[in-house]
């Protein structure tokens, strides 16, 4: 990373740096969830202009952010992440998790104060803090509907689970295997996720995570939760639809337009 690329970055993010530290750490991803919309926006319509299938560089990912109000799904997130977290002097490495398909996720794993440390921006997850991964009991975290539970490490395979629920019920989760990778390992998965049966490039999808409360949208299905208090808003067209992503993520509303034209071709 170079210096202006670490500037821009730490400037999107309203932060100066700072030594490694579990404060200045909570800091840095508190700011990545607020900043960075996990959104397949980009995607969509990077496949409709028929780009390759991969990732935008670490300046295009800053130029969008800064233009777009754009950040990305797992892959562009985390690794981007990493590269600043690196350059900030932290012992960040990127590390595979397995869904429904072995590393259809992507994490960081960041070893400080002598113990490794789950970092997760790119789960459109409100995990706002680095999560231990040597703890010896489940660790959970609420957020109206939505919980998450990270299960202590398997000690046959130092893998970790983390399980999402809705209302108390597991409906998605991922296995994290703690070995460091690198990010040209992942170029076969990133490659399926532009594939035409790919969720990813089917359906519209945006999630930002403040510490004051959190939106999720669903194609025309928004939820809204902030403290104890949770809403469901149907949107009626796209005219309101691309007014409330503009509004509720800061996501330009003429690359909105794009995307929703890429799903309007393949018939959504």
């Amino acid at each position: 990373m170079t210096s202006t690329q670490r500037t821009r970055y730490l400037a999107l993010l309203g932060l100066g740096p700072a030594p490694p530290s579990l404060p200045a750490l909570t800091r840095l991803v508190t700011a990545h969830l607020a900043r960075f919309p996990f959104e397949n926006v980009t995607k969509l319509v990077r496949a409709a202009r028929g780009l390759p299938p991969g990732l935008p560089t670490l300046d295009e990912f800053l130029q969008d952010a800064a233009r777009d109000g754009t950040g990305g799904t797992c892959y562009l997130q985390a690794s981007c992440f990493n590269t600043l977290l690196r350059d900030l002097g932290y012992g960040a490495t990127l590390a595979g998790a397995d869904m429904t398909q072995p590393d259809v996720h992507l994490v960081n794993i960041v070893t400080l104060e002598g113990r490794p440390w789950l970092v997760d921006v790119g789960y459109a997850a409100p995990f706002f803090a680095a999560l231990p991964l040597d703890a010896r009991e489940p660790i959970a975290l609420d957020r109206g509907r939505e919980s998450y539970r990270l299960q202590p490490a398997d000690p046959a395979t130092g893998h970790s689970r983390l399980d999402h629920l809705r209302d108390g019920d597991v409906v998605h989760g991922y296995t994290v295997k703690p070995a460091p990778r690198r990010l040209k390992e992942f170029a076969a998965a990133v490659a399926d996720s532009f594939r035409p049966e790919s969720s990813f490039v089917n359906r519209l999808r945006v999630v930002r995570h403040t510490p004051e409360r959190s939106v999720s949208l669903r194609d025309f299905t928004a939820e809204i939760t902030a403290g104890a208090a949770h809403r469901t808003v149907e949107l009626a067209g796209r005219e309101t639809l691309l007014a409330f992503v503009e509004d509720e993520f800061g996501i330009r509303r003429a690359v909105v337009a794009a995307a929703c034209d890429a799903l309007a071709a393949r018939g959504h």
